[in-house]
């Protein structure tokens, strides 16, 4: 990343994601900490974070979450330019509770859970709650997968959600590095 590049990220970080400048920092160790040792960059992750992290902070998620998302679905091939708007719909899609249509609320139900409970529990722990949508939605017989990730996130987001479905162990890694203060 540019200085230039990496200065204006910072300034609108720290208003768009109300945080401060040590803060900022962090998730740039972070992103550069994930780019550095997946195949993705961390210009692509920071680009990912840029377009999705604040709705993902109203979902219940906090910036560094986001990064690591965009690093799973990046490192598995999902295009960069389609990775901050798959992880803004899943954020969205997940977060919809009563507003949920009839199908997602029966698909959440098939899944053991309730759309209130869910985005109910983003609130509560949003990182916690993905990786048990993710784990639910894996456990599904192979032909039921597809279906339930489109149905609950939107055709726009299927790919990157399947990939994330897909790599459990990878999106597992991703944020148990973020969260680990080593990162650097």
């Amino acid at each position: 990343i540019s200085a230039d590049q990496a200065g204006d990220w910072a300034a609108k970080w720290e208003v768009a994601f109300d945080i401060n400048h040590d803060q900022v920092m962090e998730l740039a160790d972070q992103i550069n900490y994930l780019g550095a040792h997946y195949a993705t960059t961390a210009a692509e992750i920071a680009s990912s974070v840029n377009k999705s992290a604040s709705v993902g902070q109203l979902a219940g998620v906090d910036p560094s979450t986001t990064a690591a998302i965009a690093t799973a679905m990046q490192a598995t091939g999902v295009d960069t330019e389609r990775t901050g708007t798959t992880i803004s719909r899943i954020y969205t899609n997940i977060s919809k509770g009563d507003s949920a249509t009839k199908a997602q609320k029966e698909m959440w139900a098939t899944l053991g859970f309730s759309a209130s409970g869910v985005a109910k529990s983003m609130q509560e722990d949003g990182t916690g709650t993905l990786q048990k949508v993710f784990a639910a939605i894996n456990q599904l017989p192979d032909e039921k997968k597809l279906a339930t990730l489109n149905v609950l996130f939107n055709q726009w987001a299927v790919e990157g959600a399947a990939k994330v479905t897909n790599n459990l162990d990878l999106l597992e890694k991703t944020l148990s590095e973020v969260s680990d203060a080593n990162y650097d």
